[in-house]
Order: C-alpha cells, then sequence, then structure tokens
C-alpha cells in the first residue's frame, strides 16, 4: 500500500475541490492510502472550505500567507509551502477543477512510475500554449514521488526573479506568439500555425515561464525520465480506445483533455479569460459538467479493460 498525498490550492474554490477529492477517491484502486492537504490562499476567508472534508479523504486545510502575491505566482507560493509540510511517499499536485475519468489512477501512476523507473508523470501544458514547457508534468496533475526533492529543486515558481528578465521574456513572447496572433484555434486548425510553434520553441526555448518551469528544466538537465499524457486536440480524438462519441471532440474543443496509452485519463477545465486560450465554453460550467456526465455515461456503459503502465 502505498501512502498519496493530494495537493491543491483553494482560492474560492471550495466546491470545485470537493467535487475533485470526491471524484480521486471513487476512481481510485482503494489499495492506497489517499489524504488530502489543501492551502488555503483566502486566509481562511472562504467560509464553504469546511464541507471539503465530508469528500471522504482525510483531510488537511492549511492558511496561506500569500504575502500580496496574486494569480500564478501565489498558486506557486502555496505550492512551495506545501513541499515543506507533505510527509508521504507520493505526492498529486492537482488543480480543483480537474476530473479524472481513468479508474485506478493511483495504482496506474505508482505502478507506472516504478516499472519505468520515471520520476513524474501526468498532464503537461498542451502543445497550443505555446512556449511553455511539454516535456513534464505541469501543476494540472503532476503525480511523484516524494523524495524528488532530494534529486531536483522543487520551485513551482514562475517568471523569474528580475524585473528586467521578465520584462525580457514578455517581448520574447510576443515575438513567439505572434503578438498573441497565434491562438489555440489557429494552432488547432492549421498545420502552417504548428509548424512555426513548434520552430519558436526551438529557437527560443521556453519563453513563456509559467507555473514550474524552474522543475522542468532541472529534470531536463539532469537527464531524469519523466512520463507525459498526450494532449488531445479535436481533430485527435478519432484515435481514443474509447467509444465513438462526440463527447470527446467537445471536450477536446473547449476544455483540456489529456489521453494514456489512447485512453481518456483526464479533463481539465481551465476556465481562463486569457483571450488566445480562450473557447467559446471554456468558462461554461453547466456545460462542463454535463459533458464529463456525459463521458463518463459512456465509458461506464462501454467499459474497457483498465489501462496498464
Amino acid at each position: 500500500m502505498a501512502d498519496i498525498t493530494i495537493v491543491t490550492v483553494n482560492w474560492h474554490s471550495a466546491g470545485w475541490i470537493r467535487r475533485l477529492l470526491d471524484n480521486l477517491l471513487r476512481k481510485s484502486s482503494g489499495r492506497n492510502a489517499l489524504r488530502a492537504l489543501i492551502l488555503d490562499n483566502t486566509g481562511g476567508t472562504d467560509l464553504d472550505l469546511t464541507a471539503v472534508e465530508a469528500a471522504g479523504v482525510p483531510c488537511s486545510i492549511q492558511s496561506t500567507d500569500c504575502r500580496g502575491l496574486t494569480g500564478s505566482r501565489a498558486h506557486a507560493f502555496a505550492l512551495n509551502r506545501a513541499m515543506e509540510i507533505v510527509q508521504t511517499e507520493f505526492v498529486l499536485i492537482v488543480d480543483p477543477d480537474v476530473h479524472v475519468f481513468a479508474s485506478r489512477w493511483d495504482s496506474l501512476c505508482v505502478e507506472t512510475l516504478t516499472n519505468k523507473t520515471a520520476v513524474a508523470i501526468g498532464a503537461p501544458y498542451p502543445q497550443w500554449k505555446v512556449g511553455k514547457y511539454h516535456d513534464f508534468p505541469s501543476p494540472v496533475f503532476c503525480f511523484f514521488r516524494r523524495d524528488l526533492v532530494n534529486q531536483l529543486p522543487i520551485d513551482w515558481r514562475p517568471y523569474n526573479d528580475c524585473p528586467w528578465c521578465n520584462a525580457g521574456v514578455f517581448a520574447l513572447r510576443q515575438v513567439g506568439r505572434l503578438g498573441g496572433l497565434l491562438s489555440r484555434r489557429m494552432f488547432e486548425q492549421s498545420a502552417a500555425a504548428r509548424a512555426y510553434a513548434k520552430s519558436a520553441e526551438r529557437w527560443f526555448g521556453t519563453f513563456s515561464q509559467d507555473t514550474g518551469w524552474r522543475i522542468a528544466q532541472a529534470a531536463r538537465q539532469r537527464k531524469l525520465a519523466s512520463i507525459v499524457f498526450d494532449d488531445i486536440m479535436p481533430q485527435d480524438t478519432a484515435r481514443l480506445d474509447a467509444p465513438a462519441d462526440p463527447v470527446w471532440v467537445e471536450l477536446a474543443r473547449e476544455f483540456e483533455l489529456f489521453a494514456f496509452a489512447n485512453r481518456p485519463i483526464l479533463v481539465h477545465r481551465y476556465g481562463t479569460v486569457g483571450r488566445p486560450w480562450r473557447t467559446a465554453k471554456s468558462g461554461d460550467e453547466s456545460y462542463w459538467l454535463q459533458r464529463i456526465s456525459r463521458a463518463e455515461v459512456i465509458l461506464s456503459a462501454n467499459r474497457a479493460p483498465e489501462v496498464r503502465p
């Protein structure tokens, strides 16, 4: 039996976290000990957070003082704080707005890390988020052994410490993303845009240094193996090993759909207001829940063999 701590960060997202923990518990193998660590970036003002414990997972809620940080910087601050607290053998860093489709997700991750001699497994930043790292799990879903801190500097902070360096990165990002013209839809629909994006990342490297980029860079430099799920674009859904249904295209088009061994493993809502990545339904919670429910009904009625590492 493995001990696993599920780490997530709260920013007025108690309902999402309750749903997440319930999903992870129901889809677990039942063979591992799950517990949750929630870093509360609201400083205790989100009173709904107390209801999270009803999800059935032993839960510790830690109020964080983000020292005036906001957005991804505050999120990363909380994740770094979590790494000082977690003591279990395995850790799952996960966003509140994630839904896992795969049964036995916990055993799948543990067994894959062991069998593949990898340091982490999870969901990378999708390819259409041009300039971000794609070769290491992102904080959307990153599963690893706690002793990874002995091999890598686990520092989730985005950007640089130097303001002038950040200004240079910002300018480079405008070049790499064609001033914001290189959007998600353009990437999905244009082979030329995808070819350009690949060239831009080859020329400039990671020019959008989002949360976790230091960890990905260190793993790359040390040649440590990691396993990333496949991010699925709408045109990729035909190759999924899942019952054919429009729901897969809908999830891939409006949200972030990931697969492992060609089987849907999770979807991330990512209700961003960022113009290049925004979709018509990305902020529509009811649509998100409807599509997940539809996908689960299909999978339950046509349950394929479990994904194995």
